[in-house]
């Protein structure tokens, strides 16, 4: 059995790294890849993040190979470096985000600018392998306790995994309970091939007699009219 790596880890220093690393590139322009968010950076920019996110893992993980092995995380590393050039701010950060998640340490990770990302205003919560609308902003409360079947023609069942690589998770009840954060999120839907833009995306609702609605919704950074179900 591998060594499992002990609760010091609590104190991470991946936590704010994406959020210090975007403000750090100031207020330039943007595009569909980032949701509004600036990316000015060049490749060594990216590769000197990527040297910090590896050096630190090293120096602070108690165990980083516990789950991992080292040859298969410098090949993994190396993959990461080559392909940073052709990749925008979020989707480096976003696959930085999978890469710490491949650890296996659910206590280990980089965090996404979350509050800075455009949002779909539509939250789910996992009954089985059923997504239930649980929260939703007020112009869409006529969905709440309805199933989320699927967005853009991606049935719902399958984006749970798929949410997953951002966060490692040591049991399927903690994985449910993470997933939605993720899956409401347009950049990681973008960047998983769910939708093709962060702006919209068709959501597919069914209703309580099984009745189906499909309603186009766009997505906003700042979402300010949650309605949580009773």
């Amino acid at each position: 059995m591998p060594s499992r790596p002990t609760p010091t880890l609590i104190r991470f220093f991946l936590v704010g790294l994406t959020l210090l690393a975007l403000s750090a590139c100031g207020s330039g322009g943007s595009d569909a890849g980032t949701a509004g968010l600036p990316q000015p950076s060049s490749q060594g920019y990216k590769l000197d993040e990527l040297d910090f996110v590896d050096s630190e893992l090293r120096r602070l993980h108690p165990d980083l190979f516990f789950n991992k092995s080292e040859s298969t995380y410098q090949a993994d590393l190396q993959t990461y470096r080559a392909a940073s050039d052709s990749m925008t701010d979020m989707q480096f950060r976003l696959e930085m985000a999978k890469f710490v998640a491949e650890l296996g340490d659910q206590h280990t990770y980089v965090a996404l600018p979350v509050s800075a990302l455009k949002k779909f205003p539509i939250k789910v919560w996992w009954v089985g392998d059923r997504a239930i609308v649980i929260e939703t902003s007020d112009q869409f409360r006529a969905f709440l306790g309805h199933e989320l079947m699927d967005i853009d023609g991606r049935p719902l069942f399958e984006l749970k995994d798929l949410a997953m690589q951002y966060l490692a998770y040591e049991n399927p009840y903690w994985r449910d309970a993470l997933a939605p954060q993720y899956i409401h999120l347009a950049d990681v839907l973008v960047n998983e091939g769910v939708t093709t833009s962060v702006d919209d995306a068709t959501f597919v609702f069914q209703g309580i007699e099984g009745e189906l609605t499909s309603v186009n919704i766009r997505s906003r950074v700042n979402i300010d009219d949650w309605v949580r179900i009773e």
